[in-house]
């Protein structure tokens, strides 16, 4: 699932040319941890809050998965962050992804000059797609 949200949001030009580092020619969308280092003006982290889980049981087997992903974004400047969660908002809609409002963050991280907008997403699976 984390390579389909990735996908998801490459195939959005706005978040595609915010993340984009032409320095070094990569797209910063990470997984899981902040980079090491100095980090880019702009990026966004995917992480799992949890394993995929069982949504829907029957008959002992489980027929539906459930997600839940925490998406932050990273920037110096407050707007983009606001924008970028916008976008994503938009992307992961059409992957069946809904808020799921608690335990979100809105903030300045001084020690490394970003703001940073991070909101949660879960979703779960249509009947029977499970294999994850």
């Amino acid at each position: 699932m984390m390579t389909t949200i990735y996908n998801s949001l490459m195939g959005n030009d706005a978040i595609k040319t915010a993340v984009y580092d032409s320095s070094k020619k990569v797209h910063n969308i990470k997984f899981f941890d902040t980079p090491d280092g100095t980090l880019p003006d702009t990026f966004i982290l995917i992480r799992p809050m949890r394993p995929p889980q069982s949504a829907i049981e029957g008959s002992d087997e489980s027929l539906a998965t459930d997600f839940l992903y925490q998406l932050d974004v990273q920037s110096t400047v407050r707007m983009t962050c606001k924008t970028l969660q916008s976008e994503i908002s938009k992307s992961l809609k059409s992957l069946g992804f809904i808020r799921y409002g608690t335990d979100e963050l809105d903030d300045y991280f001084s020690d490394t000059k970003h703001y940073v907008d991070a909101r949660r997403y879960y979703a779960a699976s249509k009947l029977y797609d499970t294999d994850y």
